[in-house]
């Protein structure tokens, strides 16, 4: 089973209560972090993980300090890993 360190799943947990826009990136956060704690399916975990990690990694394709914009790159890993659970689950 893959596991993601607390500390890890509390700097998403800042971050998504720090841009909280709904279901927009505050809410996909928390969604996947439910992932990980429900233990879903490894593939569901993975992706997870993947998107958490890339949320919490200072290196981005758009680096989260240019304002406005810095966060986009993450907003969209989100989603897609959001859709690609919800896809793989139903």
């Amino acid at each position: 089973m893959i596991e993601l360190d607390e500390g890890v799943l509390q700097d998403a947990q800042s971050i998504a209560e720090e841009h909280a826009t709904g279901r927009g990136l505050g809410g996909n956060v928390q969604m996947l972090i439910g992932v990980l704690r429900r233990g879903a399916k490894p593939t569901a975990v993975a992706l997870a993980v993947g998107a958490l990690a890339y949320l919490v990694l200072t290196f981005d394709a758009i680096p989260d300090f240019l304002p406005g914009i810095g966060l986009a790159d993450d907003a969209g890993v989100l989603a897609g890993a959001v859709e690609a659970i919800r896809r793989l689950v139903s």
